[in-house]
């Protein structure tokens, strides 16, 4: 049987690896096409990111929860896990992320698509965001930062989408 440690840094690693390869596999997928300046440009992009991530992450966990942060456990109550309301969030993000990359795949355009992924994720945050109010403080503060920082970037994603509708309206003279 594997022990908690292994477990958490194979799961830290997992991640990291899909996020690397998820984003050309993406890419390749709604555009139906990659070259190869289009894979060296999202592995430069997507790897310094990952590994800042990874690192941050683990640095996190060690000076808030100690040397012994991957035998952390939440307990979260069944009735928070059965909510109707947390559900009905994260159920409805799934289903928005789903027709989000059928629309991108259909029309081959990848900002919809990420446009829908985006959207989807700040659905299924407000169904965690739920579930977080439940948790204990010390459970619930970097949740809390998480999110935050998903929704700077949400919106981000969101001005930008809306320069790129722009961009497309507007005749260039």
């Amino acid at each position: 049987m594997l022990n908690s440690k292994f477990k958490a840094y194979a799961i830290l690693i997992i991640v990291a690896l899909l996020m690397i390869l998820g984003t050309p596999l993406l890419y390749f997928a709604l555009t139906a096409s990659l070259s190869e300046g289009e894979f060296v440009i999202s592995m430069a992009a997507i790897i310094p990111t990952v590994l800042i991530g990874f690192t941050y992450a683990i640095w996190y966990m060690r000076k808030h929860f100690g040397p012994e942060w991957y035998r952390l456990k939440v307990e979260i109550p069944p009735e928070v896990r059965k909510s109707p309301r947390a559900r009905a969030f994260k159920y409805a993000g799934l289903t928005v992320l789903i027709i989000g990359l059928a629309l991108g795949s259909w029309f081959k355009d990848p900002m919809l698509a990420i446009f829908f992924m985006a959207t989807s994720y700040i659905i299924m945050y407000q169904g965690a965001k739920e579930e977080a109010k439940y948790f204990p403080p010390a459970a619930r503060w970097p949740r809390e930062i998480g999110y935050k920082i998903i929704l700077i970037l949400w919106l981000a994603l969101l001005i930008g989408f809306i320069n790129w509708l722009l961009l497309k309206i507007i005749p260039r003279p």
